[in-house]
């Protein structure tokens, strides 16, 4: 998957937003199965 510049400043914004709403833990899970579904 390839990202542009604008789609990864509005995909670390989102990752911002999220990081407000959820807890660390949570975030690092999600994070391993993102990981899983691009590797």
């Amino acid at each position: 998957m390839v990202f542009s510049i604008g789609n990864f400043e509005d995909f670390s914004g989102l990752l911002k937003l999220y990081a407000s709403l959820m807890p660390i833990e949570t975030i690092v899970l999600n994070m391993k199965l993102l990981l899983k579904c691009f590797l």
